[in-house]
């Protein structure tokens, strides 16, 4: 319990109206009621450190493997005090860091400055779960605040080294964020030469669908990839 402390320290949080940052954030998914979202925004850029704490929440790897142990034992030892804490801290620090990645939307323009250190933690590949939720967060940053030069500029340096990635799904995924920044992912476009490429069919017309957004002009009247404009 004593790691659990050490992650959760309500004591040091900011507070607003008798509960601290965990426990408004632990609420805020509830979208009919609008008390944690006014809460969030009262708290303000006070709320970052604590946010991007959590976000970065990676279960540790004897953690995991603790874990995959325990479904393979009988009840008697996984209701044992040890068990049901250790489920609880992690249960907790899950809760938090999905929190956390609304509250980055719920806080928009405020949470620019914190957008360097998710972009840290989602380049973090021994930290998958976090590097996702990173990942999450800043979109629902720029969702939030479309016209943020500094976000602009941050996300699409970092979909762009995204594109070089091995798998199709994550890709796909950096060509359709690159599509929904529209003209503001200009940038980008060279990068696309090698996506129009790609040996994935479904990365080449999702290639395709974010150019049509981002520069229409690189694409020929029959929607073909101009790919002499491209290199220029």
């Amino acid at each position: 319990m004593v790691a659990f402390s050490l992650y959760w320290l309500p004591d040091l949080e900011p507070q607003h109206d008798g509960l601290t940052l965990g426990a408004w954030v632990l609420l805020c998914k509830d979208r009919i009621n609008p008390a944690p979202r006014d809460a969030i925004r009262h708290i303000g850029t006070n709320a970052l450190p604590f946010l991007v704490r959590w976000v970065a929440y990676e279960p540790p790897a004897w953690k995991t493997r603790l874990s995959k142990v325990a479904k393979k034992l009988p009840n008697v030892l996984t209701g044992s005090r040890f068990f049901r804490s250790l489920t609880a801290e992690n249960e907790l620090a899950e809760a938090l860091a999905e929190g956390a990645t609304e509250a980055f939307y719920i806080l928009g323009r405020e949470a620019v400055p914190a957008v360097k250190q998710l972009a840290r933690i989602e380049a973090n590949h021994k930290a998958p779960r976090a590097a996702h939720r990173a990942w999450i967060a800043m979109a629902l940053i720029g969702k939030s605040i479309p016209d943020s030069p500094e976000w602009v500029e941050e996300r699409v340096h970092k979909l762009i080294t995204q594109l070089a990635h091995p798998g199709v799904v994550e890709r796909i995924t950096a060509i359709n964020s690159l599509g929904e920044l529209g003209p503001r992912a200009r940038q980008a476009v060279p990068w696309f030469f090698h996506m129009v490429n790609d040996s994935c069919c479904l990365v080449r017309e999702t290639t395709t669908n974010a150019l049509l957004r981002i520069a229409p002009e690189v694409l020929t009247p029959n929607g073909q990839t101009n790919l002499f404009r491209i290199r220029n």
